[in-house]
């Protein structure tokens, strides 16, 4: 699933590139190679993708992967973009 912002729509129909999401949301199955995932994700943040939600069905786990956004500490607190665990 993918989300498109009207800017980007606009342009894409104005070229003949195709439009690169902001947002994705992409279910990870257990044969899915992890490098490749990270790969792609990878991909997905040197583009123009702000947001990528990776969905774990058979763990029922979602990880949110921001592209401004710092690691998560051993501590288990998630530091974003303000540094005080707020998005």
């Amino acid at each position: 699933m993918a989300l498109f912002s009207g800017k980007q729509i606009d342009a894409s129909a104005k070229s003949d590139e195709e439009p690169i999401p902001e947002f994705l949301i992409e279910v990870i199955s257990p044969t899915d190679d992890a490098e490749k995932v990270e790969e792609k994700l990878a991909e997905y943040f040197s583009s123009s993708v702000k947001v990528v939600w990776h969905i774990y069905p058979d763990n029922e786990v979602v990880r949110l992967f921001f592209k401004k956004c710092q690691n998560l500490h051993r501590t288990g607190h998630l530091f974003g973009i303000s540094g005080d665990g707020r998005f």
